[in-house]
Protein backbone atom coordinates (compact mmCIF):
# COMPACT_ATOMS: atom_id res chain seq x y z
CA UNK A 1 0.00 0.00 0.00
CA UNK A 2 0.85 3.64 -0.62
CA UNK A 3 1.79 5.29 2.59
CA UNK A 4 1.52 8.96 1.17
CA UNK A 5 0.40 8.87 -2.26
CA UNK A 6 -3.49 8.54 -2.72
CA UNK A 7 -2.99 6.30 -5.85
CA UNK A 8 -6.33 6.75 -7.58
CA UNK A 9 -5.29 11.12 -7.24
CA UNK A 10 -2.21 9.84 -9.13
CA UNK A 11 -0.88 12.89 -11.35
CA UNK A 12 2.67 12.52 -11.14
CA UNK A 13 5.41 10.11 -11.74
CA UNK A 14 8.70 11.48 -11.31
CA UNK A 15 11.68 9.15 -12.99
CA UNK A 16 15.16 8.50 -10.96
CA UNK A 17 16.75 8.48 -14.76
CA UNK A 18 20.10 7.96 -13.15
CA UNK A 19 19.22 4.69 -11.93
CA UNK A 20 16.36 3.42 -13.78
CA UNK A 21 17.39 1.58 -17.14
CA UNK A 22 16.21 2.83 -20.52
CA UNK A 23 13.32 0.57 -20.70
CA UNK A 24 11.48 2.13 -17.80
CA UNK A 25 12.22 5.51 -18.96
CA UNK A 26 10.48 4.57 -22.34
CA UNK A 27 7.46 2.66 -20.60
CA UNK A 28 4.08 3.61 -22.32
CA UNK A 29 2.65 5.93 -18.92
CA UNK A 30 0.18 7.69 -20.96
CA UNK A 31 -1.08 4.30 -21.99
CA UNK A 32 -2.46 3.36 -18.67
CA UNK A 33 -2.74 6.94 -17.26
CA UNK A 34 -3.48 9.26 -19.91
CA UNK A 35 -3.34 12.50 -17.96
CA UNK A 36 -0.67 11.83 -16.07
CA UNK A 37 2.61 14.25 -16.05
CA UNK A 38 6.55 12.98 -16.41
CA UNK A 39 9.45 14.26 -14.66
CA UNK A 40 12.93 12.87 -15.18
CA UNK A 41 15.62 13.86 -12.88
CA UNK A 42 19.58 13.15 -12.79
CA UNK A 43 19.87 12.88 -8.97
CA UNK A 44 23.62 12.58 -9.02
CA UNK A 45 23.88 15.78 -10.87
CA UNK A 46 21.81 17.33 -8.29
CA UNK A 47 23.60 20.21 -6.07
CA UNK A 48 24.39 17.98 -3.20
CA UNK A 49 24.06 21.56 -1.27
CA UNK A 50 20.52 21.33 -1.52
CA UNK A 51 17.98 19.56 0.60
CA UNK A 52 15.59 17.09 -0.48
CA UNK A 53 13.05 18.59 0.63
CA UNK A 54 13.20 21.94 -1.20
CA UNK A 55 13.84 20.08 -4.90
CA UNK A 56 10.87 17.70 -4.43
CA UNK A 57 9.15 21.42 -3.43
CA UNK A 58 10.11 23.22 -6.75
CA UNK A 59 9.27 20.27 -8.75
CA UNK A 60 5.59 20.24 -7.51
CA UNK A 61 5.18 23.57 -7.59
CA UNK A 62 5.96 23.61 -10.95
CA UNK A 63 4.08 20.82 -11.89
CA UNK A 64 0.96 22.02 -9.72
CA UNK A 65 0.95 19.04 -7.76
CA UNK A 66 0.39 17.66 -4.37
CA UNK A 67 2.75 15.22 -2.85
CA UNK A 68 0.11 12.87 -2.04
CA UNK A 69 -0.78 12.65 -6.06
CA UNK A 70 2.73 11.67 -6.65
CA UNK A 71 4.91 8.88 -6.98
CA UNK A 72 8.84 8.49 -7.32
CA UNK A 73 10.31 5.24 -9.32
CA UNK A 74 14.22 4.54 -8.78
CA UNK A 75 16.37 1.55 -9.04
CA UNK A 76 19.03 3.31 -6.16
CA UNK A 77 17.19 2.66 -2.71
CA UNK A 78 19.72 5.12 -0.95
CA UNK A 79 17.79 7.81 -2.53
CA UNK A 80 14.05 6.18 -2.32
CA UNK A 81 15.32 6.58 1.77
CA UNK A 82 15.33 10.55 1.24
CA UNK A 83 12.43 10.60 -0.30
CA UNK A 84 10.24 8.67 2.00
CA UNK A 85 11.14 11.39 4.68
CA UNK A 86 9.19 13.88 2.41
CA UNK A 87 6.26 12.10 2.31
CA UNK A 88 6.21 11.11 -1.31
CA UNK A 89 5.47 7.34 -2.32
CA UNK A 90 8.42 5.21 -3.24
CA UNK A 91 8.73 2.40 -6.02
CA UNK A 92 12.16 0.54 -6.16
CA UNK A 93 13.38 -1.43 -9.13
CA UNK A 94 15.12 -4.54 -8.22
CA UNK A 95 15.34 -6.52 -4.85
CA UNK A 96 15.44 -5.27 -1.61
CA UNK A 97 18.44 -6.40 0.39
CA UNK A 98 18.23 -6.67 4.18
CA UNK A 99 20.02 -3.80 5.24
CA UNK A 100 17.46 -1.60 3.64
CA UNK A 101 14.42 -3.43 5.26
CA UNK A 102 14.23 -0.63 7.94
CA UNK A 103 13.01 1.38 4.92
CA UNK A 104 10.76 -0.46 3.49
CA UNK A 105 9.35 1.41 -0.04
CA UNK A 106 5.78 1.50 -1.08
CA UNK A 107 6.59 -0.93 -3.68
CA UNK A 108 9.40 -3.32 -5.04
CA UNK A 109 9.14 -4.86 -8.14
CA UNK A 110 11.66 -6.76 -10.13
CA UNK A 111 10.42 -7.21 -14.00
CA UNK A 112 8.76 -3.99 -16.21
CA UNK A 113 6.01 -6.57 -16.74
CA UNK A 114 4.53 -6.20 -13.26
CA UNK A 115 4.47 -2.26 -13.60
CA UNK A 116 1.48 -0.97 -14.79
CA UNK A 117 -0.56 -3.49 -12.08
CA UNK A 118 0.93 -1.27 -9.78
CA UNK A 119 0.26 2.21 -11.28
CA UNK A 120 -3.33 1.05 -12.03
CA UNK A 121 -3.75 -0.02 -8.37
CA UNK A 122 -4.63 -3.62 -9.23
CA UNK A 123 -1.33 -4.72 -7.16
CA UNK A 124 -2.46 -3.93 -3.67
CA UNK A 125 0.64 -3.95 -1.86
CA UNK A 126 2.03 -5.96 0.98
CA UNK A 127 -0.43 -8.89 2.11
CA UNK A 128 -0.15 -7.75 5.81
CA UNK A 129 -0.96 -4.46 5.24
CA UNK A 130 -3.79 -5.31 2.39
CA UNK A 131 -5.22 -7.40 5.00
CA UNK A 132 -5.12 -5.07 7.80
CA UNK A 133 -6.92 -1.93 5.82
CA UNK A 134 -9.31 -3.89 3.26
CA UNK A 135 -9.18 -7.77 3.56
CA UNK A 136 -7.77 -8.12 0.63
CA UNK A 137 -5.07 -10.43 -0.70
CA UNK A 138 -1.56 -8.60 -1.14
CA UNK A 139 2.19 -10.18 -2.17
CA UNK A 140 4.56 -10.78 0.19
CA UNK A 141 7.90 -9.06 0.26
CA UNK A 142 11.02 -11.09 0.06
CA UNK A 143 14.74 -10.83 0.88
CA UNK A 144 17.72 -13.25 0.47
CA UNK A 145 19.86 -13.86 3.93
CA UNK A 146 22.78 -15.55 4.77
CA UNK A 147 23.07 -17.50 8.04
CA UNK A 148 26.70 -19.10 9.00
CA UNK A 149 26.75 -21.76 11.78
CA UNK A 150 29.66 -22.14 14.30
CA UNK A 151 31.48 -24.20 12.13
CA UNK A 152 31.34 -21.84 9.66
CA UNK A 153 29.09 -23.58 7.06
CA UNK A 154 26.96 -21.01 5.36
CA UNK A 155 23.37 -21.15 4.04
CA UNK A 156 21.86 -19.63 1.58
CA UNK A 157 17.74 -18.39 2.11
CA UNK A 158 14.65 -16.41 2.35
CA UNK A 159 13.31 -14.09 4.51
CA UNK A 160 9.39 -12.80 3.76
CA UNK A 161 7.62 -10.11 5.01
CA UNK A 162 3.67 -9.15 5.16
CA UNK A 163 4.50 -5.06 5.24
CA UNK A 164 5.28 -2.73 7.66
CA UNK A 165 5.63 -1.75 11.34
CA UNK A 166 5.87 1.03 12.86
CA UNK A 167 7.42 0.67 16.73
CA UNK A 168 6.32 1.98 19.77
CA UNK A 169 7.03 5.80 20.28
CA UNK A 170 7.17 6.53 16.73
CA UNK A 171 4.64 8.86 15.72
CA UNK A 172 2.82 6.49 12.72
CA UNK A 173 2.36 3.92 15.02
CA UNK A 174 -1.37 4.37 16.37
CA UNK A 175 -2.70 5.59 12.73
CA UNK A 176 -1.50 2.25 11.08
CA UNK A 177 -3.85 -0.30 10.42
CA UNK A 178 -1.14 -2.82 10.51
CA UNK A 179 0.74 -1.58 13.47
CA UNK A 180 -2.34 -1.38 15.32
CA UNK A 181 -3.42 -5.29 14.42
CA UNK A 182 0.22 -6.21 15.27
CA UNK A 183 -0.03 -4.81 18.76
CA UNK A 184 -3.43 -6.08 19.53
CA UNK A 185 -2.15 -9.24 18.25
CA UNK A 186 0.39 -9.30 21.56
CA UNK A 187 -2.57 -9.41 23.93
CA UNK A 188 -5.74 -11.64 22.00
CA UNK A 189 -6.16 -13.32 19.17
CA UNK A 190 -6.36 -11.51 15.98
CA UNK A 191 -8.16 -13.15 12.69
CA UNK A 192 -6.30 -11.16 10.33
CA UNK A 193 -2.71 -12.31 11.67
CA UNK A 194 -4.28 -16.05 11.26
CA UNK A 195 -5.38 -15.36 8.09
CA UNK A 196 -2.28 -13.60 6.94
CA UNK A 197 -0.04 -16.51 7.94
CA UNK A 198 -2.55 -19.11 6.46
CA UNK A 199 -2.00 -17.56 2.59
CA UNK A 200 1.88 -16.48 3.42
CA UNK A 201 2.55 -20.40 4.23
CA UNK A 202 0.42 -21.54 1.56
CA UNK A 203 1.95 -18.93 -0.60
CA UNK A 204 5.53 -20.18 -0.05
CA UNK A 205 4.40 -23.48 -0.47
CA UNK A 206 3.80 -22.93 -3.83
CA UNK A 207 7.82 -22.24 -4.56
CA UNK A 208 8.65 -24.82 -1.89
CA UNK A 209 8.07 -28.26 -0.20
CA UNK A 210 7.83 -27.76 3.05
CA UNK A 211 8.28 -30.10 5.66
CA UNK A 212 7.29 -28.52 9.68
CA UNK A 213 5.98 -25.19 10.93
CA UNK A 214 7.38 -23.59 14.03
CA UNK A 215 7.79 -20.34 15.70
CA UNK A 216 9.83 -18.18 17.51
CA UNK A 217 9.32 -19.69 21.51
CA UNK A 218 8.34 -17.47 24.17
CA UNK A 219 10.84 -16.66 26.90
CA UNK A 220 11.05 -18.60 30.58
CA UNK A 221 9.30 -15.70 32.31
CA UNK A 222 6.16 -15.28 29.49
CA UNK A 223 5.78 -19.16 30.81
CA UNK A 224 5.59 -18.30 33.99
CA UNK A 225 3.54 -15.16 34.14
CA UNK A 226 1.25 -17.33 31.86
CA UNK A 227 1.31 -14.40 29.15
CA UNK A 228 -0.93 -14.78 26.30
CA UNK A 229 0.92 -16.98 23.53
CA UNK A 230 -0.05 -15.57 20.07
CA UNK A 231 1.09 -18.10 18.04
CA UNK A 232 -0.71 -21.05 19.73
CA UNK A 233 -3.74 -19.18 18.96
CA UNK A 234 -3.09 -19.57 15.37
CA UNK A 235 -5.70 -22.16 13.38
CA UNK A 236 -3.91 -22.00 9.98
CA UNK A 237 -6.89 -24.31 8.88
CA UNK A 238 -5.59 -23.94 5.17
CA UNK A 239 -2.41 -25.69 6.08
CA UNK A 240 -3.71 -27.74 8.90
CA UNK A 241 -6.31 -29.37 6.03
CA UNK A 242 -3.16 -30.95 5.03
CA UNK A 243 -1.65 -31.71 8.08
CA UNK A 244 0.81 -29.01 8.26
CA UNK A 245 0.73 -27.77 11.71
CA UNK A 246 2.60 -25.59 14.08
CA UNK A 247 4.93 -26.67 16.16
CA UNK A 248 7.45 -26.31 19.25
CA UNK A 249 10.49 -26.60 17.67
CA UNK A 250 12.48 -24.58 19.58
CA UNK A 251 12.78 -23.78 22.78
CA UNK A 252 13.95 -20.63 24.79
CA UNK A 253 16.55 -21.42 27.47
CA UNK A 254 16.90 -18.20 29.68
CA UNK A 255 14.80 -14.87 29.66
CA UNK A 256 16.83 -11.37 27.55
CA UNK A 257 15.63 -8.06 26.46
CA UNK A 258 17.10 -6.24 23.27
CA UNK A 259 15.73 -3.05 24.61
CA UNK A 260 18.65 -0.27 24.34
CA UNK A 261 21.13 -2.74 22.60
CA UNK A 262 22.41 -2.13 19.33
CA UNK A 263 22.84 -4.43 16.68
CA UNK A 264 26.37 -5.91 17.98
CA UNK A 265 24.76 -6.34 21.81
CA UNK A 266 21.69 -7.64 19.99
CA UNK A 267 23.70 -10.40 18.47
CA UNK A 268 25.75 -11.11 21.25
CA UNK A 269 22.56 -11.12 23.50
CA UNK A 270 20.36 -13.81 22.05
CA UNK A 271 23.87 -16.07 21.16
CA UNK A 272 23.10 -19.77 22.50
CA UNK A 273 19.29 -18.86 23.68
CA UNK A 274 17.13 -21.35 21.75
CA UNK A 275 17.70 -25.13 21.50
CA UNK A 276 15.76 -27.68 19.22
CA UNK A 277 13.17 -29.55 20.94
CA UNK A 278 12.05 -32.65 18.07
CA UNK A 279 13.60 -34.17 15.31
CA UNK A 280 14.31 -31.53 12.52
CA UNK A 281 17.34 -33.47 10.29
CA UNK A 282 16.61 -32.87 6.47
CA UNK A 283 13.19 -31.07 7.05
CA UNK A 284 12.52 -27.86 5.38
CA UNK A 285 10.81 -25.64 8.00
CA UNK A 286 9.32 -21.80 8.04
CA UNK A 287 10.00 -20.15 11.32
CA UNK A 288 7.26 -17.33 12.12
CA UNK A 289 7.73 -14.40 13.88
CA UNK A 290 5.02 -11.20 14.26
CA UNK A 291 7.79 -8.53 14.26
CA UNK A 292 11.30 -8.74 12.79
CA UNK A 293 13.48 -5.73 14.08
CA UNK A 294 17.05 -6.18 13.66
CA UNK A 295 17.16 -10.01 12.66
CA UNK A 296 18.99 -11.26 15.72
CA UNK A 297 16.50 -12.87 16.91
CA UNK A 298 15.06 -14.99 14.00
CA UNK A 299 18.57 -15.52 12.87
CA UNK A 300 19.81 -17.10 15.83
CA UNK A 301 16.58 -19.01 15.97
CA UNK A 302 17.59 -19.98 12.16
CA UNK A 303 20.88 -20.71 12.83
CA UNK A 304 20.06 -22.97 15.89
CA UNK A 305 17.51 -25.13 13.28
CA UNK A 306 20.25 -25.36 10.99
CA UNK A 307 22.72 -26.60 13.35
CA UNK A 308 20.67 -29.54 14.03
CA UNK A 309 20.21 -30.40 10.61
CA UNK A 310 17.53 -28.87 8.79
CA UNK A 311 18.24 -28.74 5.35
CA UNK A 312 16.16 -25.24 4.53
CA UNK A 313 14.62 -22.62 6.97
CA UNK A 314 12.73 -19.89 5.89
CA UNK A 315 11.66 -16.97 7.85
CA UNK A 316 8.06 -15.47 7.56
CA UNK A 317 7.26 -12.44 9.58
CA UNK A 318 4.08 -10.51 9.56
CA UNK A 319 6.11 -7.30 9.14
CA UNK A 320 9.40 -5.04 9.25
CA UNK A 321 9.88 -2.65 11.87
CA UNK A 322 10.35 0.78 10.42
CA UNK A 323 13.03 3.45 11.22
CA UNK A 324 11.73 6.12 8.72
CA UNK A 325 11.39 9.67 10.04
CA UNK A 326 10.68 12.91 8.91
CA UNK A 327 11.31 16.46 8.96
CA UNK A 328 7.72 17.50 8.21
CA UNK A 329 5.80 18.04 10.98
CA UNK A 330 3.48 15.14 11.36
CA UNK A 331 -0.72 15.91 12.15
CA UNK A 332 -3.24 13.98 13.64
CA UNK A 333 -6.57 14.07 12.91
CA UNK A 334 -8.77 15.87 15.11
CA UNK A 335 -12.10 15.20 16.27
CA UNK A 336 -14.68 17.52 15.09
CA UNK A 337 -17.16 17.53 18.66
CA UNK A 338 -13.85 17.90 21.20
CA UNK A 339 -10.53 18.73 19.04
CA UNK A 340 -8.51 15.97 20.76
CA UNK A 341 -6.20 14.07 18.28
CA UNK A 342 -8.09 10.78 16.82
CA UNK A 343 -6.19 7.58 16.34
CA UNK A 344 -7.45 3.90 15.53
CA UNK A 345 -9.96 2.46 17.36
CA UNK A 346 -11.22 -1.35 16.67
CA UNK A 347 -14.97 -0.71 16.79
CA UNK A 348 -16.30 -4.25 18.15
CA UNK A 349 -19.31 -3.89 16.93
CA UNK A 350 -18.68 -4.32 13.29
CA UNK A 351 -15.33 -5.73 13.58
CA UNK A 352 -13.51 -3.12 11.98
CA UNK A 353 -11.19 -0.40 12.37
CA UNK A 354 -12.42 3.36 12.36
CA UNK A 355 -10.14 6.88 13.52
CA UNK A 356 -11.71 8.18 16.61
CA UNK A 357 -11.01 9.95 19.89
CA UNK A 358 -10.43 8.30 23.08
CA UNK A 359 -14.16 9.94 23.93
CA UNK A 360 -15.69 9.10 20.70
CA UNK A 361 -18.29 6.75 22.50
CA UNK A 362 -20.00 9.09 24.30
CA UNK A 363 -20.49 11.52 21.70
CA UNK A 364 -23.64 12.81 20.60
CA UNK A 365 -23.41 11.90 17.02
CA UNK A 366 -21.46 9.45 14.37
CA UNK A 367 -19.71 12.58 12.53
CA UNK A 368 -17.11 12.53 15.27
CA UNK A 369 -15.89 8.94 13.80
CA UNK A 370 -14.22 8.51 10.46
CA UNK A 371 -14.03 5.69 8.63
CA UNK A 372 -10.46 3.73 8.17
CA UNK A 373 -10.03 4.75 4.24
CA UNK A 374 -11.61 8.43 4.88
CA UNK A 375 -9.32 9.03 7.52
CA UNK A 376 -6.00 7.47 6.00
CA UNK A 377 -7.03 9.87 3.14
CA UNK A 378 -7.44 12.82 5.15
CA UNK A 379 -3.85 11.59 7.22
CA UNK A 380 -1.98 11.79 3.48
CA UNK A 381 -4.00 15.30 2.95
CA UNK A 382 -2.79 16.79 6.35
CA UNK A 383 0.92 15.34 5.97
CA UNK A 384 1.81 16.19 2.36
CA UNK A 385 4.63 17.92 1.31
CA UNK A 386 3.85 21.81 2.11
CA UNK A 387 5.13 24.59 -0.71
CA UNK A 388 3.61 28.30 -1.63
CA UNK A 389 1.32 27.79 -4.50
CA UNK A 390 0.96 30.96 -6.34
CA UNK A 391 -1.18 32.46 -9.01
CA UNK A 392 0.31 32.82 -11.80
CA UNK A 393 -0.18 35.70 -14.62
CA UNK A 394 -0.44 35.22 -18.34
CA UNK A 395 3.05 34.59 -18.88
CA UNK A 396 3.90 31.57 -16.08
CA UNK A 397 5.32 34.68 -13.79
CA UNK A 398 4.13 33.83 -9.61
CA UNK A 399 1.72 36.54 -8.97
CA UNK A 400 2.87 37.91 -5.12
CA UNK A 401 0.21 40.37 -3.20
CA UNK A 402 1.86 42.50 -0.56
Amino acid sequence: MWKWTQINHLRLIILDCDSLNQAYIDFPYHQYLPDIEIVKINPQSQDQNIEIKYFMEDILKAMRCQSYETILISGDMSYLKEIMTVHIGTLLIGHIQQKDLKYMPDFVIDSIDLLADVLLGQNKGYSGEVLAFENKKGSLLSCQTEIVADDGKRYLTELYFGGRYYPEKHQYLLDDPLSYMILKFKHVYVDIMDTFFDEAVMEIRKKEKIDALTYIPPKPQDIEKKRFQRFLSLKLERNAQDGLMLKDLLLCQCDFSQKGNDLAERRQTVKGVFRVNGDVKGKNIILIDDVFSSGSTMLEAMKTLYEAGANKVIALAIAVSQMTESPLTYQKLVCSHCQEPMELVYYRKTHKLLFGCPHYSSHPDQKSIMSLRLGLFCLKKKNRLYYEDYEYDEYGVPIIYS
